[in-house]
């Protein structure tokens, strides 16, 4: 592996894991403050507000500034923003958790492209194919330990100085990206403004048929993914005993994320193997209807086994369709690229999570997967053809 992009991933991998441990320490510093949870919902708002409105912009000054300082800047802004909350601890007010989730998120949101962007052009095809996916497999296994780390560092330390710990990580994250080389990429647009550029890097995405095919198959595992949260803690509350429904929860959870992780590291054979692309790809969308069955089943063995189905084919899925949209652009589109997939994801999640809370409450989530099954057997047809039509085209090239 090109010891650039490894650097890079362990800049990720740091980040992330201070993410996680900021998570649980705003949450519970939200609760402690105002006794009640509205606080860790607004919390969970505001976070999400400048990753929908500053990702695209993040992408855009991502693809014509150089990376590498942009992504030292962005860990340098979270550590010191993260301080401020123990620094400013004896006012104990809930705004300033508030301010600094805000800012912590638009720092991220300027991150995330840079990070992706650098990838891909650091790389080729093939490499940045392999990378992907072990990377992704990183960033998920480093997600878990960060949120069990976080409980522990906040038992043993306290909820302020486990903000100390946080910062120190992003610090660590930013050391990390000022070693790596600078990405000279030279920029292909004639607009001097971002809003400009970034509508340059919607029409460079959109142009191309397969890459709505793409995204079309990310928002769909976006939906595949997103209820499995309300649905799991329903189930579990009602299907088993008050004492053991936590930890039924946390194991439900725990089967999940490794699905994913084996979906991302299959991902790696998946886009190694040319030539049976197709037939994988169409196997995986299909594969993820027996996984909804047993999901959608009453039963608690068939649950866990449902979900591990979902949790594999959507994380192979996911990072085969990233890849697909990524490389089928210039390199000097791929940070703005990144962005929009980012954040077709992060407006699709909650909305689908909405829905299936709805149909939950309602009881009517059957419909809800019935719709989701039609919609993957329509998918897969698409695909297919879409790729056959793909392969047409570049023997006739020849």
């Amino acid at each position: 592996m090109n010891k650039n992009v490894l650097k890079i991933v362990l800049s990720q991998c740091l980040s992330r894991f201070g993410d996680n441990i900021e998570y649980i320490a705003l949450c519970m510093l939200c609760y402690k403050i105002t006794g009640n949870v509205i606080s860790i919902g607004i919390v969970s708002v505001i976070s999400a507000i400048p990753n929908i409105i500053f990702t695209l912009f993040g992408g855009a000054v991502s693809d014509r500034y150089d990376k590498k300082s942009l992504m030292s800047i962005c860990e340098i802004v979270r550590a010191i923003v993260i301080l401020t909350i123990p620094i400013m601890q004896k006012y104990n007010q809930i705004y300033i958790i508030y301010i600094v989730s805000f800012i912590v998120s638009t720092a991220e949101s300027f991150f995330e492209p840079c990070c992706s962007g650098y990838m891909s052009c650091m790389l080729n095809e093939e490499e940045y194919s392999k990378v992907s996916g072990i990377a992704n497999s990183a960033y998920q296994i480093v997600s878990i330990i960060g949120l069990t780390a976080g409980g522990f560092f906040i038992s043993i330390l306290g909820n302020y100085n486990a903000f100390y710990f946080d910062a120190f990580t992003f610090l660590v994250s930013a050391i990390v990206c000022l070693s790596i080389e600078k990405c000279e990429i030279e920029v292909k647009s004639d607009n001097t403004n971002l809003l400009g550029e970034i509508k340059d890097g919607i029409k460079e995405v959109f142009s191309q048929k397969k890459n709505i095919i793409n995204l079309v198959l990310l928002i769909v595992i976006s939906i595949l993914i997103s209820p499995l949260e309300p649905y799991i803690t329903e189930y579990m509350n009602q299907a088993v005993g008050s004492l053991s429904k936590d930890f039924g929860i946390g194991v439900m959870f725990a089967i999940l994320s490794i699905g994913v992780i084996i979906g991302n590291l299959l991902a790696v054979i998946c886009n190694k193997d040319t030539k049976n692309k197709k037939k994988i790809i169409t196997c995986a969308i299909l594969t993820s209807i027996p996984g909804i069955m047993c999901i959608s089943c009453k039963n608690i063995f068939l649950l866990g086994c449902g979900i591990l189905i979902v949790g594999i084919t959507s994380g192979c899925l996911r990072t085969v369709s990233v890849v697909n949209v990524i490389l089928s652009v210039d390199k000097s589109y791929r940070s703005r690229t990144s962005s929009i997939i980012l954040l077709i994801t992060l407006c699709i999640s909650p909305l689908a999570t909405m829905i299936a809370s709805t149909c939950i409450s309602y009881k009517h989530l059957n419909i809800f997967w019935d719709f989701e099954i039609a919609f993957i057997i329509i998918l897969a047809i698409v695909w297919w053809i879409t790729y056959n039509d793909n392969e047409e085209r570049c023997v006739e090239a020849e």
